[in-house]
């Protein structure tokens, strides 16, 4: 239940910040720093100091298999503020003579310990999720990256990488996933087992959507494609509105309305 894994959690913490401090006094000394007995009592009780600052920063209401960039900026403000809070009390103490490297190698520690840990975490939990379908971005611009973003945390889909017919923008990256040439597709396909190719590009003409299908349709892949932008920046869709081609995206024009007189005047 939620209570014990926030109560694990506190725990893993606690024990990482003891073995950050130690190991901050063991690189400042060059040396395996071993604590007295008074050292040692103020190494398990100074950490306790911690945990009230993440409570109260909400970074044990935050689900871990989500964590993010506000996590990562909640336990960057939370360290920044035990490591000072700690700095004080170890020059009341007096414990270590001007521990003014002490706290930056504490304050870097801390930071990289959590931080590694919240994505191991993370990535433990998603990569227990089940088989999930590869998909292609097609349209490394605004749309593609927000809907990148809506189903990055989607348990029924993982992104490989984008595609784009700018050259400008082939090899780069955007979030950590590389951006490729329509050319690789094929390759993308075979080595990566693509199943899916999600056209990000809403405001596309017919004309250009149809010689896009045309260069996709040769490929045993399912071609889905996003519905407006403006839909997805006032909330109304999710990835499950993700359209499947249909035969007017064929056409390479806009579909026209029949003449219902001219119908009529056939059928009579």
């Amino acid at each position: 239940n939620r209570l014990t894994k926030t109560f694990l959690l506190m725990l893993f913490d606690y024990l990482t910040l003891t073995f950050s401090f130690l190991a901050s006094l063991s690189i400042r000394s060059n040396s395996i720093f071993i604590p007295t007995e008074e050292t040692m009592i103020l190494v398990i009780l100074a950490p306790l100091l911690s945990l009230p600052i993440f409570f109260s920063f909400g970074l044990y209401f935050s689900m871990t298999r989500y964590t993010g960039y506000q996590s990562i900026r909640i336990i960057i403000l939370g360290v920044s503020i035990y490591t000072i809070l700690w700095f004080l009390v170890i020059l009341s103490v007096g414990i270590i003579d001007q521990p003014y490297d002490f706290l930056i190698i504490n304050w870097l520690l801390s930071i990289c310990l959590f931080g590694a840990s919240r994505i191991i975490i993370r990535w433990l939990l998603q990569s227990t999720e089940g088989i999930r379908k590869k998909v292609l971005i097609y349209g490394a611009g605004s749309a593609g990256v927000q809907l990148k973003s809506a189903i990055e945390y989607n348990p029924a889909y993982k992104v490989i990488g984008f595609l784009d017919d700018d050259p400008k923008v082939h090899g780069l990256h955007i979030e950590n996933i590389k951006v490729h040439s329509p050319k690789k597709l094929e390759k993308l396909i075979n080595k990566k087992g693509v199943n899916q190719v999600l056209i990000a590009m809403p405001s596309i003409k017919n004309s250009e959507k149809y010689n896009l299908l045309q260069s996709l349709k040769e490929y045993a892949i399912e071609i889905k494609s996003l519905p407006d932008i403006n839909d997805i920046v006032e909330g109304r869709i999710s990835i499950n509105d993700l359209k499947k081609i249909k035969i007017t995206d064929l056409l390479g024009r806009a579909p026209r309305k029949p003449d219902s007189n001219l119908i009529s005047k056939d059928i009579s």
